[in-house]
């Protein structure tokens, strides 16, 4: 008799689970990879390339922060460029 109460108990715990579990998806797409845009890219002191691979949204962040980076300099000497002969 105890074991059948054990074993109503269990069942009784099993429904649900079993209907949460059916409620789920059954196929899952997997993530989409993004393509690798690979360059060739020279370190200072060294002739030679190493080849580094980032996906087109990190290259455009880098190419922003080096865009930002280059105006920051310009700007802190004084706008750049002068014409010849401005002091």
């Amino acid at each position: 008799m105890r074991h059948a109460k054990v074993i109503s108990f269990l069942a009784l715990l099993a429904v649900p689970a079993m209907a949460f579990a059916s409620d789920a998806p059954t196929t899952t797409m997997p993530p989409v990879k993004e393509k690798k845009i690979c360059r060739a890219a020279v370190q200072t002191g060294s002739i030679l390339a190493r080849r580094v691979c980032r996906t087109k949204k990190e290259w455009d962040e880098i190419a922003a922060r080096d865009a930002t980076d280059t105006q920051n300099v310009l700007n802190a000497r004084g706008g750049g460029l002068q014409p010849q002969g401005a002091q």
